[in-house]
Formats: structure tokens, sequence, C-alpha cells
């Protein structure tokens, strides 16, 4: 549950997967986040960019999951609609 609060930076990951999440916040997260919201099925519900800390995010009760991302990292190709596909 603790994400990326009190961290530097991403630790050298591309990202991080929340599951069953539908809403996050950026309180203790030293710098801003990408972020995409996504249906149980992969589909994207909303592209967050620039998720400065100390904010809030809307609650998408579409949503399902989300990935935090290192700011500026999701193209603006990625839209709402779009399906993702999640490897390891």
């Amino acid at each position: 549950m603790r994400g990326l609060m009190f961290a530097r930076d991403f630790g050298g990951h591309d990202g991080i997967f929340f599951s069953w999440r539908n809403s996050v916040h950026n309180c203790f997260v030293r710098f801003p986040i990408d972020l995409i919201f996504i249906t149980k099925d992969g589909v994207v519900v909303k592209v967050v960019r620039m998720f400065r800390p100390w904010r809030f995010s809307w609650i998408y009760f579409r949503a399902r999951h989300v990935i935090e991302l290192p700011a500026g990292v999701v193209p603006d190709s990625v839209i709402e609609g779009d399906r993702l596909a999640i490897t390891s």
C-alpha cells in the first residue's frame, strides 16, 4: 500500500501496477507521475499526466487497476478506450 510514498524516484522500476484501485493520492510522493486507470479487461478509463505531489485523483468507478509511471513516459497516443496488454 505504500507505493511511491517517501521514495526519491522509481528505484529503477519501469512502473507500478496496483490491482483493485480506482483512485490514488500523491501524498508524501516527492515528484510528479503519470497514471493510467484501466478496467479489469485492460481498457483505458483515464490517463492522468504529470500528477503532482499532494493531490488526490478523482474516483473512476469503471477502473479496477491503476498503473503508476514516471512523469512524461505515457505517449500522447494513449487515450481513453485503448486496450493495454499487460506483460511481466
